[in-house]
């Protein structure tokens, strides 16, 4: 409903800190939901040709940015959680990286997604 709203809420956040992660990798979000700016909660996944500086904290250049926009407070979280958790293991990033294809992205996504929720199923299993 508003690109230019969420544009400006991405740069008032990157203003508080960068939300560059070690390894080359961002999660640029705004810092609080936006119910009335977003149309559905979304992820944009995008592989920069250069990259760029970024205020990674291990002072690495940026090339793969995670944008995360959630219309609510909770499937904020989740997401962000859910990325951290997918990106934890250093095999994401490498595997974007290698990619050749936007569909090649997703079926790697989808498949690390699936490895954390195997991982969350299995350990909440065996907690019983």
């Amino acid at each position: 409903y508003d690109p230019a709203g969420l544009g400006e809420t991405l740069r008032a956040r990157e203003e508080i800190g960068s939300t560059a992660l070690a390894g080359g990798v961002a999660l640029p979000h705004p810092h609080q939901p936006m119910p009335y700016t977003l149309a559905e909660s979304f992820v944009v996944v995008a592989r920069a040709v250069s990259p760029v500086p970024f205020g990674a904290p291990d002072g690495r250049l940026t090339d793969l940015f995670f944008l995360v926009a959630a219309e609510d407070q909770k499937a904020h979280l989740h997401l962000l959680a859910r990325l951290g958790r997918m990106l934890a293991d250093g095999r994401l990033g490498p595997a974007i990286r290698e990619a050749g294809t936007p569909d090649e992205v997703r079926r790697i996504i989808r498949d690390a997604e699936c490895r954390v929720i195997g991982t969350l199923n299995t350990g909440s299993a065996s907690s019983r």
